[in-house]
């Protein structure tokens, strides 16, 4: 399914362009702000799909006919099925939207012009691994989003995947987002020369969405990954008992985290229970438990100690233990 990247000159502001263009139709769309960043992600992503197609695609579909709103379930619903007819894909249902994934109807003018924009020729050269990802940066950037909930800046990313510099082995990612970490390991093997079935990615990710955009941005790549949908936290028995590297980057301040669930973890065993009302320490362990020794690992993580585990003596000694075992 992967497709190579452009990197054609002046591509990347072909698709600065092409996003702006596409934000502004946003509040005349009708739906939310999600909603809409998800309907703009399908419709990329049926883009990539569809390939030359793409027209055909449209002209298949009969749902603009008397109506001034567009139901978004029934049009990916469709425009998927189209697509499986016109190229069998396989296992195109892993990646397809669950029917409660769209809700409300768009604007069809905006709908016509969201198609538009994604047919000109002009932006043709952008439909490739690299410009999905590019949009999901951007409406991560637009969006009130806790710190790499669902996107990790990719400067941010690069610098975690060349200090851990994974050649072989599992690299473990318990709170995977869209998948960013995955794709900066692979093209990180890649260009040192080692062969990308060298690395075995397993990773967790708790929403559906997220879980879902994760499975498409590495389809297009070409990474082959083990991506669970769940909490890594309280399914930790079907995580990997240790991995060569983790990279991470856990959702800042997590208030509820499940920590009445896991009062007797193994994983506490070492520095004792994190506090229940913020997942930070939580995560630091969690990592640690996972690690095959010595630790290597790479996260993004903005430590504030507030308030102490259980004193102000055992948070130092905590932090300070912490910051001897793992690669921060």
């Amino acid at each position: 399914m992967s497709r190579t990247a452009t990197n054609a000159p002046g591509a990347s502001l072909g698709a600065a362009r092409l996003f702006r263009e596409i934000k502004s139709l946003e509040a005349h769309s009708g739906v939310s702000r999600s909603e809409y960043k998800l309907a703009v992600l399908d419709l990329v992503f049926l883009k990539y799909l569809s390939g030359d197609d793409w027209p055909r695609l449209w002209e298949n579909i009969s749902l603009f006919d008397g109506k001034k709103e567009i139901d978004l379930e029934q049009l990916i619903g469709r425009a998927f099925d189209i697509v499986q007819d016109l190229h069998d894909h396989p296992n195109l249902s892993d990646f397809r939207p669950r029917r409660d994934s769209h809700s409300g109807a768009i604007n069809k003018i905006v709908l016509h012009k969201l198609l538009d924009l994604l047919s000109d020729g002009s932006f043709h050269r952008l439909f490739g691994d690299i410009d999905y990802e590019y949009f999901l940066s951007c409406f991560a950037a637009s969006e009130n989003i806790r710190g790499g909930e669902v996107f990790t800046p990719r400067t941010v990313v690069n610098a975690l995947v060349e200090m851990i510099r994974p050649r072989n082995g599992t690299v473990y990612d318990p709170c995977c987002g869209s998948g960013g970490m995955f794709i900066e390991a692979r093209n990180f093997i890649e260009k040192h020369g080692t062969q990308p079935d060298k690395l075995k990615l397993i990773g967790w990710e708790r929403d559906y969405t997220t879980w879902r955009l994760a499975k498409i941005n590495l389809a297009i790549q070409g990474i082959d990954a083990e991506l669970a949908l769940g909490d890594s936290f309280i399914e930790d028995d079907l995580s990997p008992k240790q991995a060569d590297y983790i990279l991470a980057s856990p959702p800042f301040n997590m208030p509820d985290w499940g920590a009445d669930q896991l009062q007797e973890d193994p994983r506490w065993k070492l520095f004792g229970a994190p506090p229940a009302d913020n997942a930070n320490y939580a995560w630091l362990q969690h990592i640690y438990h996972h690690s095959r020794p010595p630790p290597v690992c790479g996260f993004w993580r903005k430590i504030e100690i507030t308030k102490p585990v259980n004193s102000a003596e055992e948070t130092e000694r905590f932090y300070l233990s912490m910051r001897d075992l793992l690669v921060t």
